[in-house]
């Protein structure tokens, strides 16, 4: 038989840091948009993209978690709203999603980690295995494990962007819009390139309404950590985008495998420890990413 699920008592500063995690993880792939879009282009979509899709979507999700607080989430509205047919295409699409989405950020993390180390593959493949054991371990254990592993994680991505934006907000030179596109490029053409990406940085405001039935007080707490999490996640993509723009410049040079990376930038502005602080976060991210998403895939 099955029972009541044990709920655990999680803060809306607790949830707001998971959240982050789900949606944002720090602002790294922003580089490709910037050098394939242009940085004016890239920055406006990065502001009026959360205005026109992930804050509506956040705000959705807010309403949906208050009125219908179900382990499942997205699932249990779609039931509600159309049917157990419907929301068992959207579970299995979802389903589907996670699986080769949670994979990638393994695969992700390891290849950071051996740029250091230089390991055969063996070893790396080892690794790999180590990191799902640890997560599912922590999920199994509990949701609150998952959640203050996401607090610390999210601390270690933020504390390097929050330096670097202060840094290269202090040392401006540049107009970080200028130019808008880059030569030879329409604008209409560089919005098409870059919108995907921006739509895919701020998707993400439906996951932690799957664990809505182990968290305390859902229709309290998960409604608040949605709604401030939509300015918390822009100015987390926002600030470093144009203290790195401003500061360093480039942008035509900007990558996320080579060439002005958000490591680099970070060196330029605060030395080897900042760029070793950001290479650090980086890793971080992927397996942050990859803890949260277990949790909320499983469900």
């Amino acid at each position: 038989m099955s029972g009541p699920l044990r709920t655990h008592r999680l803060s809306v500063k607790t949830l707001i840091l998971v959240i982050f995690i789900f949606i944002s993880a720090g602002p790294y792939g922003v580089e490709g948009m910037v050098s394939g879009s242009g940085p004016g282009v890239a920055l406006l979509l990065l502001l009026l993209v959360p205005v026109v899709w992930g804050g509506p979507l956040g705000l959705v999700c807010a309403e949906l978690a208050s009125a219908i607080p179900a382990e499942g989430g997205a699932y249990a509205w779609v039931d509600r709203g159309l049917g157990r047919f419907w929301a068992f295409q959207s579970g299995w699409w979802s389903t589907l999603s996670g699986t080769i989405d949670t994979a990638v950020y393994v695969v992700l993390a390891v290849a950071y980690a051996n740029s250091w180390l230089g390991q055969p593959p063996f070893v790396q493949w080892s690794m790999a295995v180590g990191v799902i054991a640890v997560f599912a371990a922590l999920n199994v254990r509990s949701l609150s494990s998952m959640a203050f592993t996401s607090v610390g994680f999210s601390v270690a991505i933020l504390l390097p962007c929050l330096v670097l934006a202060v840094l290269g907000l202090m040392q401006w030179e540049q107009n970080p819009f200028v130019p808008l596109s880059p030569p030879g490029q329409s604008v209409l053409g560089s919005v098409g390139l870059g919108l995907t990406v921006a739509i895919w940085f701020y998707s993400g405001y439906e996951s932690m309404s799957t664990m809505a039935g182990e968290v305390a007080e859902p229709q309290r707490v998960i409604p608040r950590a949605l709604l401030f999490s939509i300015p918390f996640v822009i100015a987390v993509y926002v600030l470093p985008t144009v203290a790195g723009l401003a500061a360093v410049g480039r942008w035509s040079e900007w990558s996320t495998d080579s060439g002005v990376t958000l490591v680099f930038i970070a060196s330029e502005l605060g030395g080897p420890v900042l760029g070793g602080a950001m290479m650090v976060a980086a890793l971080v991210s992927s397996l942050a990413l990859y803890n949260a998403y277990l949790a909320s895939c499983a469900r």
